[in-house]
């Protein structure tokens, strides 16, 4: 995957003329930014925090939690903070990151709106 990114960021760099906008998606897990780590759970591993799945289906029963409730995580301090939001961006030192934003979509995942602009060319 970060292979594909960077040979996509590389055509864009070439092809964009000095100070054109490069705009995408990029798909992230909800569950990165909330601090769950899911792998671990599905490893079995103790004292590991919950996975989306088991907040969302408890074995005891189902219990509200508000990091799911699509108004309450739409509004969580660590998905609108955008600095949280670099790790997940491929980079380009011929693309200046402009902003991105984090729309939140069912089954814990989400999607960032990128957008970028090329950096002026050397003369």
């Amino acid at each position: 995957e970060d292979e594909l990114s960077q040979d996509l960021l590389n055509f864009a760099a070439e092809s964009l003329r000095d100070g054109g906008r490069l705009v995408f998606l990029v798909p992230v897990d909800l569950a990165d930014f909330l601090g769950i780590d899911r792998a671990a759970v599905e490893q079995g591993a103790e004292n590991s925090r919950p996975n989306m799945h088991d907040i969302c289906h408890p074995k005891a029963g189902r219990k509200k939690d508000p990091r799911l409730c699509i108004s309450e995580t739409t509004r969580d301090p660590l998905l609108l903070d955008e600095m949280r939001y670099v790790d997940f961006i491929p980079q380009h030192t011929d693309l200046k990151l402009l902003g991105a934003s984090l729309q939140v979509l069912s089954g814990g995942l989400g999607r960032l709106l990128v957008v970028m602009q090329r950096r002026p060319r050397d003369a």
